[in-house]
């Protein structure tokens, strides 16, 4: 009988997801300031301490912007289905590359998060991602991380076939296969995993007595 063996892990690469219309924070979130760096900056160093190559996801009309003219690019082929569009994007330029995909509206998350993903991946998941408890109706239930997540190749078929059925949630795509969970229960590693997405939670975040840093 042979031994089972295991499967090599895919190349990683990275995936900053910057095509949103960022309509309630009023300009685009990639370009917020922390620390004196916008969180475009940030967020592709980020995620060139674990990837071999970096790109961030945008739309076809944000092309032009000079924010983004020193990034190396990939472009949404989908109009208005959200981020399934660019990670679906991502591996059609790259199929047999994993992916480390990170919204950019996360300005907390940091290298000890990230890393919980990397050490994580498994060869046959689909997908490697952070879960929490959340209580809906008085009942406890496991909400799934999708914005900061790495998604192996095994996960592209069912991109496409969520893409031509309409079912544009990720969330729920990901709930139809095999993938591995992070339990996160820790108070400061949910903190990592704040959206801001409006003026308010900007500005809660940049008056924070502690700065922002990337460890």
């Amino acid at each position: 009988m042979e031994p089972h063996k295991i499967s090599p892990l895919p190349p990683l690469y990275g995936l900053a997801l910057c095509g949103g219309k960022s309509r309630r924070m009023g300009q685009d979130k990639a370009s917020l300031r922390y620390e004196q760096r916008r969180q475009i900056e940030r967020a592709f160093q980020l995620l060139s301490r674990f990837c071999e190559r970096v790109f961030v996801s945008i739309r076809e009309d944000q092309r032009e912007i000079s924010l983004y003219e020193s990034f190396p690019y990939l472009i949404d082929r989908h109009k208005g289905i959200g981020p399934i569009s660019g990670i679906a994007a991502a591996f059609d330029a790259y199929p047999k590359s994993a992916w480390l995909v990170m919204a950019i509206d996360l300005p907390l998350a940091d290298s000890r998060l990230l890393i919980r993903l990397v050490e994580n991946r498994c060869s046959d998941k689909a997908a490697i991602a952070f879960s929490r408890d959340r209580s809906r109706h008085g009942k406890k239930v496991v909400f799934i991380e999708p914005l900061c997540t790495i998604y192996e190749p095994l996960i592209l078929p069912l991109l496409r076939k969520g893409i031509d059925s309409h079912e544009y949630s990720i969330r729920g795509l990901m709930l139809q296969t095999d993938i591995r969970l992070i339990h996160l229960s820790d108070r400061a590693d949910l903190t990592k995993l704040t959206n801001v997405n409006d003026r308010e939670s900007y500005t809660k975040i940049i008056r924070h007595k502690n700065p922002i840093k990337i460890p």
